[in-house]
């Protein structure tokens, strides 16, 4: 599950992620491409084909880690 919240009584965004596993500097990725569509700096279009063909886009858009933060870690459990 992946989406962005507008939190309430908020005036900012807030990204929400839950998976079963993560890559290293996955959601900061995930972030930075997601404001770089926002800003008109990239297309819907050129992330659609970056997806499809499995190739990374035309630069880095990284975010800076100050900000992010694991909230919850749950495990399965096997009874």
């Amino acid at each position: 599950r992946s989406e962005w919240r507008c939190e309430e009584g908020e005036q900012n965004l807030v990204y929400h992620v839950t998976a079963d596993r993560f890559l290293r500097g996955m959601i900061r990725l995930i972030v930075g491409m997601c404001l770089e569509v926002g800003r008109g700096k990239l297309t819907l279009a050129q992330v659609k084909h970056s997806l499809d063909t499995k190739t990374r886009l035309p630069r880095c858009l990284s975010v800076p880690a100050a900000g992010l933060f694991l909230k919850d870690i749950r495990y399965e459990t096997s009874e």
